[in-house]
């Protein structure tokens, strides 16, 4: 094809570097738009075009039979022709390409029906080709292709460089190939363009056609003729307010259900249906219908980009409220709290707590000191108190919109408003999109789903937008088809019209393509206030004037200018007055629009700047919202820093028991580690990460759930490719820790006796003290007594203080309240029981001074497992209640089992059997379908007992035999003695008193092999009162008083007395 030159337009052969006629130097690009390797503007922007190559048909013939200089009359004329038509339709003529054009609809001004304004172009340039009265009589005929998509457009095509290609992407390429298909005097338009012209034209489908270049068969069409319909079209949003048209009946029962709430009988009702369906404007109608009753309003809006920051709609809403700037001081932010919190008997903690929520320092007095889950909790109950206390003053109506975007946290303060909200005078009103997933039922709230508006209800939607305009009825039928009956695209549509422009569309993968003309024609109609709208996005759907002035350097009346040019437009919301002000898009598919028609450069180089400004001009916010920063860098480009604040961002709302957010933070960074280099610091990063996330993932599935797995086995390799990290102690615990509560204890004395052996070799005390821990923890489940005691008093003795903050970067628990739990354990098995109670209750009090969750759970748990074994179930029941307090104050899913089985053993031994023998096996089936498998041998052989108490022989024996299985194929030796002891009870009971027998001697001796005394005692004490009734007394006193001899203390237990009394009998 023939490239004509920009100065004196001669076509030129192509690949020619200069022109022929001229001289003038040609382009570098080809007609099909591709740009130039080793070129790329640097501005531009995406959008959604509509582009048209035109090409004259015949023109080497035409050359041929005419002079030079009537050819050049005769191409001319045709191009004036073209030009004309285009304009006329509102497209733009990006260059002449030889006897042909490069149209572009939809740049630099968008259109909101440009597919149909080129296929009629199109067709009209074919028409008046025929018309044409050119030299000799000769007829002109033109191929014209048609394509729409995605394309990057530079700043060549503003400034009217002439002979640059300006567009880069697919589409171009795409018309310039459906163009070489047309016959002559047709129009071949692609199938992207058919959607977007819908039934205006009557077609003929070509069908998959091989297009050079394509690599995939192409959808084509050849448009046949106008067919007089009006396609589809969903607008937006609206800007300026109309009146509500076609929702009274959804208006009255909203209204009803006011009604109800203001007679005490709080309601909750669920607004929800497709963007742009009127959710906001009908909650906004009737706000105004009862604008004269007295009540007070509270609304509230979820973001996108803030689904991971806990409790930001609330947040939000107070600042607003209470009217806080950035600049006031600590002192009058706290100032402004109190004056906008409602009075009650607990106004000076819920002070307090939404001070702290929001990060206000309250000045003078301590501050709040609870625990992560008990500060939420109590910060929750605040919130949901002053929305009780504002509707005791008045009936409320609360409006929390766009839920489908609502964080984690705020979620679940929402369920506990649904469920207080029927005692008191207020409505809630929820609003979300069809993919959120309703938690409430039928019974909660009430479902108002929005449908279309019916065709009348259209029509006046159209007429009452369009205000003192008449539009003819063609142009609202074509309104009410395109809208599909979304009111606020038919008003969006409607002002378009009025505003005598329409709009196109950007790239933004979110949009659908039938919005993105609108959302582009109000964008394109901001002028210079445009680039403020575009660096606002980058902040976020809310921005403040500082952020944007920062970003922006611009003088300041240039500046306001341009802020005040965006609110008047009715594109954004502004609150406050600047420089304090801060703006919000109307709409979300706004904001993502603007955000999306940037190229990623423009957008990287904004995320950029906006991540210093924070850092350097706006610590406070760095500090509080690492989540954001995170976001900003990871956008920017600056992967290893959105990594680092990821990490941060993570830990911090891990320490404030937002276990979920901590979640999704820390595996966003572990997405982004992935585009690092391979390399030290990349293994360092992820080790990090791979660590806290172990840690929120224990916390919120256990140990032994797969997610955890897989990030102890992740941060294992990558430990190993770092050598011997510090870390490495972390790391290696995790792995143990599985392999033990899963009972793969083989598994587990490999892993402690590595991590061991390594503290060892480098001369490490906290490693040491580690390996020490794990081996005797691991030989206490295997029944390895001795070693286990041996193990743990060693660690014991490596044990200091000033190490406990390493103790605590390396795992969820203390190392030194673990050891002492276990050897607390160990001590009344090896027949100490008071040294064991000595050493339980130091493990409690060492637990409650570090003031650790997980400690304090271990300790408790402890305690409870103890008073179980001594006799002691109703102190046990205590001890369990305030187990179950720490576990649900703090999010602890581990040892919640334990709570169910520990009650079910104390119930059993307290007669309340049955309800023993249910929460025992409720307990079980739990833990073991977390994973979890430890120490089910002990849970299984006190079923067995609980069941032996019911009378119920069969199933105790087999949950021995349940738990003889366990302990072989685990090698679980620990309870082997009290498994067969247990077993000697039940045969006895059902008579079998060889089989009784065999079972008791079975327990002595595996007690004795491990040194057990307790568990020896009880043995011998079951078998000397089966061997005295089968008159076998002096064997009987024998066997167990030289048993009782051997004891030095812990004469107050049950089982020492029970010995003591069998042996005063059987003197």
């Amino acid at each position: 094809m023939l490239s004509t030159c920009p100065s004196c337009g001669r076509p030129n052969e192509a690949g020619a570097k200069f022109c022929s006629e001229c001289g003038t130097a040609l382009a570098a690009r080809g007609v099909d738009g591709g740009i130039a390797p080793g070129r790329a503007d640097a501005s531009g922007e995406r959008r959604q075009l509509t582009i048209m190559f035109c090409d004259l048909v015949g023109s080497t013939t035409l050359a041929s039979r005419l002079d030079p200089e009537d050819t050049r009359e005769v191409i001319g004329a045709c191009l004036r022709m073209i030009t004309q038509v285009v304009e006329r339709f509102g497209g733009y003529v990006a260059r002449y390409v030889g006897d042909g054009a490069l149209i572009y609809f939809g740049y630099p001004q968008a259109n909101e029906d440009d597919a149909e304004r080129g296929v009629e172009a199109g067709l009209r340039i074919i028409e008046e080709a025929a018309s044409l009265k050119l030299h000799d009589g000769f007829r002109t005929q033109f191929r014209v292709g048609i394509a729409t998509g995605l394309v990057v457009v530079g700043d060549i095509v503003r400034a009217g460089a002439p002979g640059e290609s300006d567009v880069a992407g697919e589409t171009p390429h795409l018309a310039a190939r459906l163009q070489a298909l047309a016959e002559p005097d047709t129009v071949v338009i692609s199938h992207g363009t058919r959607q977007l012209a819908g039934e205006l034209f009557s077609y003929r489908d070509l069908g998959p056609v091989a297009l050079k270049g394509f690599a995939e068969p192409v959808r084509a069409f050849e448009v046949l003729a106008p067919t007089g319909a009006e396609s589809r079209f969903e607008a937006l949003r609206v800007t300026r307010q109309s009146p509500l048209v076609g929702r009274d009946a959804e208006l009255d029962r909203l209204e009803g259900l006011w009604r109800k709430a203001c007679d005490g009988k709080g309601q909750v009702a669920l607004l929800h249906g497709d963007p742009g369906i009127g959710k906001s404007r009908l909650t906004a109608m009737l706000s105004e219908r009862i604008a004269d009753q007295p009540h007070t309003r509270i609304r509230y809006y979820c973001s996108w980009h803030q689904q991971g920051s806990p409790f930001q709609p609330f947040i939000n809403q107070l600042e607003r409220a209470a009217n806080i700037d950035r600049a006031d001081t600590p002192a009058v932010k706290f100032d402004k709290l109190a004056q906008v919190l409602s009075p009650g008997s607990s106004q000076d903690e819920d002070l307090l707590l939404v001070a702290d929520l929001l990060s206000v320092s309250p000045g003078e007095g301590p501050p709040i000191d609870l625990a992560p889950l008990k500060l939420r909790e109590r910060t929750m109950e605040a919130l949901l108190r002053q929305a009780a206390l504002l509707s005791a003053q008045r009936p409320l109506l609360m409006v929390f919109e766009d839920v489908h975007w609502i964080d984690p946290s705020s979620l679940d303060l929402l369920k506990l408003a649904v469920q207080r909200i029927p005692e008191l005078p207020i409505l809630l009103i929820v609003t979300f999109r069809p993919a959120f997933q309703s938690p409430w039922s039928e019974e909660e709230a009430v479902s108002i789903p929005l449908s279309p508006l019916d065709r009348d209800e259209s029509v006046a939607l159209v007429q009452a937008s369009a205000g003192p305009t008449e539009l003819p009825p063609q142009v609202v039928a074509e309104i009410i088809e395109r809208s599909d009956g979304i009111p606020l695209f038919v008003e969006e549509l409607t002002r378009s019209v009025v505003d005598g422009r329409q709009g196109n569309g950007d790239g933004a993968a979110t949009v659908p393509t039938t919005l993105h003309a609108s959302l582009m024609s109000r964008l394109d109609r901001l002028g210079e206030a445009k680039a403020i709208a575009l660096i606002g996005a980058t902040i976020g759907r809310e921005f403040t004037y500082e952020l944007v002035a920062g970003l922006a350097r611009r003088p300041e009346p240039e500046l306001k200018v341009a802020f005040d040019q965006l609110t008047a437009s009715g594109l954004v919301r502004r609150r406050g007055v600047p420089p304090a002000a801060t703006y919000q898009f109307t709409h979300a598919l706004l904001h993502e629009a603007a955000y999306r028609s940037m190229l990623r450069d423009t957008r990287r180089d904004l995320h950029a700047d906006l991540a210093v400004i924070l850092e350097d001009r706006f610590p406070e916010t760095a500090k509080l919202r690492p989540d954001l920063l995170a976001h900003h860098c990871a956008e920017a480009g600056n992967t290893e820093k959105a990594i680092e604040y990821c990490l941060q961002a993570g830990r911090s709302a891990f320490a404030r028991s937002a276990i979920v957010e901590a979640i999704g933070r820390l595996e966003r960074g572990l997405e982004l580690v992935g585009l690092l280099p391979e390399g030290e610091r990349r293994y360092q990063l992820e080790l990090g990460l791979y660590l806290y996330l172990t840690q929120a993932l224990i916390a919120h599935t256990g140990y032994t759930s797969r997610e955890t797995y897989e990030a102890v086995e992740h941060a294992r390799r990558t430990a190993d490719k770092l050598g011997e990290p510090p870390q490495l102690a972390a790391v290696l615990s995790g792995q143990w820790a599985y392999s033990l509560i899963s009972n793969q204890l083989t598994t587990a004395s490999r892993r402690s006796a590595e991590l061991l052996d390594l503290g060892r070799a480098r001369g490490d005390r906290i490693w040491t003290l580690l390996g020490l821990r794990a081996s005797g923890v691991t030989d206490f489940a295997r029944g390895r007594f001795i070693e286990a005691r041996a193990s743990l008093e060693m660690a014991t003795q490596l044990y200091a203080p000033e190490d406990q903050p390493a103790y605590a970067a390396l795992g969820v628990q203390d190392a030194q309240v673990v050891v002492t739990v276990y050897l607390s354990w160990l001590q009344i098995y090896l027949g100490y029981s008071d040294r064991g109670r000595e050493t339980r209750d130091r493990a409690v009090t060492d637990a409650r001074a570090l003031n650790q969750a997980y400690s304090m759970a271990h300790a408790l748990n402890g305690l409870a497992f103890t008073q179980l074994m001594l006799g002691q179930a109703e102190k046990a029941l205590d001890t369990l209640d305030a187990l179950e307090r720490t576990n649900e104050e703090h999010g602890l899913a581990y040892y919640r089992a334990f709570v169910f089985i520990f009650r079910g053993w104390a119930h059993a031994d307290l007669g309340n059997v049955a309800e023993g023998i249910r929460l025992i096996e409720f307990g079980i089936s739990a833990y073991r379908g977390a994973g979890a498998h430890l120490y089910t041998t002990t849970f299984y052989r006190w079923l067995a007992s609980a069941y032996r108490a019911a009378g119920d022989y069969r199933q105790g024996l087999a949950q021995l035999d349940e738990a003889t299985s366990i302990a072989k194929e685990s090698q679980a030796y620990g309870d082997e003695g009290e498994i067969h002891r247990v077993r000697a009870e039940i045969l006895l009971d059902l008579n079998d008193r060889a089989g009784a027998e065999h079972s008791y001697r079975a327990a002595l001796e595996a007690s004795r092999r491990r040194q057990a005394r307790q568990w020896e005692l009880r043995a011998a004490t079951g078998l000397a009162r089966m061997l005295a009734e089968d008159g076998r007394s002096a064997e009987a006193s024998s066997l167990l008083g030289g048993v009782h001899a051997w004891f030095t203390e812990g004469f107050d237990t049950p089982d020492l007395n029970a010995a003591k009394a069998l042996l005063d009998e059987l003197e």
